[in-house]
């Protein structure tokens, strides 16, 4: 396993690479955490067992694959979901996607109850390097990232 700090001005990220760390266990994962994962609808359909393996899963949202969904009411409908479950900031939100998942995640995270935790699993080279540590989340308005963190 290696495991990287990246330093922000006002905070830092551990990132984790090692082949095979997503299995049926999800020994990384506090065991003692409720969960809420967000994906899109393909991602369901191909990791289906994997996905369902995650302890204290509460919830997982699947939302339909594209840029498309990267608009402001595709945010709220998570955001009212992640309310109707009482989603609080000892909970963390896990992103399973590619760009597009990593961006809208991590702006709920960053607007949600003012900020709460949430993990980065990127399932695209785009989404490794850009959307997971490149410091920016964003959703769309008129076909651009214009409302972000």
């Amino acid at each position: 396993m290696s495991q990287y700090i990246v330093k922000y001005r006002l905070s830092s990220v551990n990132i984790i690479v090692e082949e095979g760390i997503i299995n049926e266990k999800w020994s990384f994962l506090d065991k003692n955490t409720r969960y809420v994962l967000i994906t899109d609808s393909n991602l369901t359909k191909y990791y289906a067992a994997l996905l369902t393996c995650i302890p204290n899963l509460e919830k997982i949202l699947a939302i339909k694959p594209g840029r498309r969904s990267k608009t402001i009411d595709v945010y709220e409908k998570i955001i009212r979901s992640l309310d109707n479950l009482n989603i609080t900031r000892d909970d963390v939100l896990i992103a399973f996607g590619g760009g597009v998942i990593n961006d809208l995640v991590g702006f709920v995270a960053s607007t949600y109850l003012n900020g709460i935790k949430y993990l980065n699993i990127p399932t695209s080279l785009v989404a490794q390097i850009n959307a997971s540590i490149g410091g920016k989340c964003g959703i769309y308005l008129n076909e651009k990232n214009q409302i972000g963190t």
